[in-house]
């Protein structure tokens, strides 16, 4: 982050940040950071979904990309109400995968 701001970006602006989760990278954003974010952070939904789908077997994988990108274009709200919906439902046979998908909701819906 020092290095972009060395190159020129502006640290005195607001930026939508899309993170993968790192700590790392929520640190140099975050109030104390580098960049000292005002703007809103959103969690890289292509991670998110890899992270889920990752804790599935293969013959389950089918529906979850459909419903997770489904959900994403719907309000915040209604959104995240989809997916506890999903995570209730991998929770039943797939609970590994049912706690990555809450994770940082608000974070995924901004």
């Amino acid at each position: 982050m020092r290095r972009l701001i060395e190159r020129g970006l502006p640290a005195d602006r607001q930026y939508l940040s899309v993170i993968d989760g790192s700590k790392t990278l929520r640190s140099a954003l975050g109030h104390r950071g580098v960049l000292r974010r005002t703007g809103p952070l959103q969690r890289h939904r292509v991670h998110k979904q890899r992270n889920v789908l990752e804790r599935l077997p293969r013959e389950s994988v089918s529906q979850s990309p459909s419903i997770m990108k489904a959900a994403c274009k719907l309000s915040a709200d209604n959104g995240i109400t989809k997916l506890k919906t999903h995570t209730a439902w991998l929770k039943a046979d797939h609970p590994d995968a049912s706690p990555t998908l809450l994770v940082g909701p608000g974070e995924t819906f901004w």
